[in-house]
């Protein structure tokens, strides 16, 4: 009983005080048997489980009774995080950032910090494009140890080739795709490997035909140069949909004879 009151309590999140006050002293009696519970040197493996939500950072009741905003919550969970503190000009960080300027599609890259000042740490991405260049706070959640989160990813991103079939983000929804060719571009200090993405496969029995023969998908008027070290690209069947999909009439329109814009 007592494990399942405290996980209860630590997803309040009324504001009213009165409220409040008797979740507190509920709490406060919780603490008192959790206190005599040891004492007695009695082993509850679930009241011990549900007594910790307490206290946990992102306790809606902790949020709700001290207003902690969001951004502070995401500190709290990382300032005691000791790699953090040597962050420093040309270090080497995984970073969780946003895909393209229009869609909520969010991936891991390899960054180099640029600047410290404080604990604002700008970072750079010597393989990508400038797009996603940016600034953030040394203890964002946005940034990880170096290769934790993009080493097995990094060593799939070496490997594509023309011909690979791929998960693509078309800056709507992942499809199914085929890598049509690959250029090394060079921008002042940046040199990174651009793909011609077509959102299609090829296959026998596909109901429409090119140049390459037969496939399933959208013509090549909607492909799509993108990094190769860009979030919008994935391992093939990992992404395609697994993602949520916007309003038909935004997806890709192979009647629209708008060209989709360069990246680069």
């Amino acid at each position: 009983m007592g494990h399942e009151l405290a996980r209860v309590f630590a997803k309040e999140h009324s504001p009213d005080k009165q409220y409040l006050e008797l979740i507190g002293q509920i709490v406060v009696c919780l603490f008192k048997l959790f206190s005599a519970e040891l004492v007695a040197r009695r082993y509850h493996k679930k009241f011990i489980a549900g007594m910790t939500f307490l206290f946990q950072h992102d306790c809606r009741l902790f949020k709700t009774a001290f207003n902690i905003p969001e951004e502070e919550i995401k500190r709290l969970t990382t300032v005691h995080q000791k790699w953090r503190k040597g962050l420093e000009e040309d270090s080497m960080v995984d970073v969780y950032l946003k895909a393209d300027e229009r869609s909520l599609n969010l991936g891991w890259l390899q960054g180099k910090v640029s600047k410290v000042e404080g604990d604002s740490v700008e970072i750079w991405f010597p393989n990508s494009i400038a797009f996603y260049d940016n600034k953030f706070d040394r203890f964002s959640t946005s940034l990880a140890p170096f290769e934790t989160k993009t080493k097995e990813l990094q060593v799939w991103r070496s490997t594509i080739k023309v011909g690979d079939q791929i998960d693509a983000h078309d800056k709507f929804t992942w499809q199914k795709s085929t890598i049509i060719s690959l250029e090394t571009r060079k921008v002042g200090q940046r040199s990174y490997q651009i793909a011609k993405v077509g959102f299609r496969i090829y296959k026998e029995d596909g109901i429409k035909s090119d140049a390459q023969g037969k496939f399933e998908g959208y013509t090549d008027k909607q492909d799509q140069d993108i990094p190769i070290n860009s979030p919008r690209l994935a391992p093939w069947g990992t992404r395609y949909q697994k993602y949520v999909r916007m309003d038909d009439d935004e997806k890709l329109d192979d009647d629209d004879e708008a060209v989709v814009a360069k990246e680069g």
